[in-house]
């Protein structure tokens, strides 16, 4: 029950912080699995997800995407939550895009071996390749995606900070090019 409530809850905050900035041109979701980078023991490899949205801006050949999302890892002696802000750079939106990603938890909460953590501006890296699925032109686009990742988790207690690293796999979704949307508020008597 905990479990599901979460989740509601994380899904809820993702919708919200896409639609306060306005980030109406890109969707991407992932999954995959992680590890420590060094010095693995039993209990510190598991699943990892990624939920961002974003915009897309054209700037000649390349488009640079500016993203806010939610990103967790979760094995038996590691359980993170972070709200994550990042840049992506790739070419044009085509058949096969390759991207490279950086950005850093904003805020991260932790659970390490049963002992709460928290951190802040862990950095990370992923580098990967979109593979559109269906879509064209002008219009909306769903690409699959797969993506090796790389993170440095800096954390604010005893707990000591860590390198991990991982692979990710997903769905993005490129709505069409145009102005993000205004939402308009008036007030009448």
């Amino acid at each position: 029950m905990r479990s599901q409530n979460f989740w509601k809850s994380t899904a809820s905050l993702a919708v919200l912080i896409g639609v306060a900035a306005g980030c109406r041109p890109l969707v991407s979701t992932e999954a995959g699995w992680f590890r420590p980078a060094r010095n693995a023991a039993a209990g510190d490899s598991g699943v990892a997800a990624e939920f961002r949205t974003g915009h897309r801006v054209p700037t000649g050949a390349v488009a640079l995407g500016l993203n806010v999302g939610l990103r967790t890892k979760l094995a038996d002696d590691v359980k993170q939550y972070a709200l994550a802000a990042d840049i992506s750079v790739s070419p044009r939106l085509s058949r096969v895009v390759p991207f490279l990603r950086g950005g850093a938890n904003i805020y991260q909460a932790e659970s390490l071996s049963g002992a709460f953590a928290y951190g802040m501006f862990s950095p990370y890296v992923q580098a990967g390749l979109m593979v559109q699925l269906f879509g064209r032109a002008g219009g909306t686009r769903v690409y699959l995606s797969a993506a090796a990742s790389a993170e440095y988790a800096v954390r604010f207690t005893s707990q000591a900070n860590r390198g991990y690293v991982g692979v990710l796999g997903g769905i993005t979704i490129a709505a069409p090019r145009g102005q993000p949307e205004t939402i308009h508020f008036t007030a009448s008597k």
